[in-house]
């Protein structure tokens, strides 16, 4: 790995590629397609940097140079990237001390770091920054999308099954609207820079996803079996440890072996649009009226406008 200095070219070619932005809602496979794709030759994808969502708007507030940088060495998934402070100083300085152009030299210096090939293909990969789409196409009007959705019922259940997040199904069931509104508004407008991926067709036929995600990218399907694929800090294995190994397809529509129908039941009526849309059809057995009145107002307008206020749903 190379830890020198980073001092770009400001007019190198690294600098002029658009970046990619994994996304998709948490608990949807998002870290095991990042791990995969993070195998191939020449692309680099790191930690979540969760910039959008943190760093980019406390940056909003630095009046000077100094703080600048100090809200950078504060910002724990910034750390996660492994740059020393030396070398974050030289990206924020590569930069001109802009909010806009930081993460790409800062994604860059990371990929220097790992010993990736120049001119490298940077991956950026959180979540929820399909909710931020409005301001990362104001900094990078190139930027590409790669949306993961995953069957709701195993989304909450997977989500309930880790304590840093909160238990309400309801509201979890939303969310994940929500964050497929968000999907669906940025497809409508720009669809040929957001690519679509089930999650289910990710681990039932990995090959034949990463083609088609090389062929978004415009690069060849080719993998590096030398090169290390993690993309998980280590405070974060608790719950990530499995995503960076090898693809289970067991994984695929596990709620099905999950004793909770009413659980089941209450997902599949809170989300019947976008299962839809989706094609996931398999609906537990059995009617759901009593389902009715909650699902429609924790998908209300208003419901939806006190999620966004109170960023629950990150």
């Amino acid at each position: 790995m190379h830890c020198g200095r980073y001092w770009p070219d400001m007019n190198s070619s690294p600098l002029e590629q658009s970046l990619t932005f994994i996304t998709g809602y948490p608990r949807s496979g998002t870290t095991l397609l990042a791990s995969q794709l993070n195998r191939l030759s020449n692309v680099v994808v790191g930690p979540e940097s969760q910039y959008f969502r943190s760093a980019f708007k406390q940056l909003k507030h630095a009046r000077n140079g100094r703080q600048f940088l100090d809200t950078l060495l504060r910002d724990r998934r910034l750390r996660d990237f492994g740059l020393g402070n030396d070398e974050l100083l030289d990206v924020v300085r590569a930069s001109g001390f802009d909010r806009s152009r930081f993460l790409h030299h800062f994604l860059a210096a990371h990929a220097q770091r790992m010993g990736v090939a120049q001119p490298a293909i940077l991956l950026e990969k959180s979540p929820g920054h399909i909710l931020y789409t409005r301001q990362i196409l104001a900094c990078y009007p190139d930027a590409r999308f790669i949306y993961l959705v995953k069957d709701p019922r195993d989304v909450v259940h997977s989500n309930l099954q880790v304590d840093w997040i909160h238990s309400n199904v309801p509201k979890h069931c939303a969310a994940w609207n929500m964050y497929n509104d968000a999907f669906v508004r940025l497809h409508r407008e720009y669809p040929g820079r957001v690519h679509l991926i089930r999650f289910e067709d990710l681990v039932l036929g990995q090959h034949l996803q990463l083609r088609k995600i090389c062929q978004f990218l415009g690069l060849p399907y080719a993998l590096d079996d030398n090169k290390p694929s993690a993309v998980v800090p280590e405070w974060e294995t608790r719950w990530k440890a499995e995503a960076s190994g090898d693809i289970d397809p067991g994984k695929a529509f596990r709620w099905q072996r999950v004793e909770d129908q009413h659980q089941h039941r209450l997902v599949s009526a809170m989300t019947r649009t976008y299962r839809e849309v989706f094609n996931y059809d398999r609906e537990p057995e059995g009617a759901h009226p009593r389902f009715i009145p909650r699902a429609w107002a924790y998908n209300s307008s208003a419901y939806k406008s006190l999620l966004r206020f109170r960023r629950i749903y990150l």
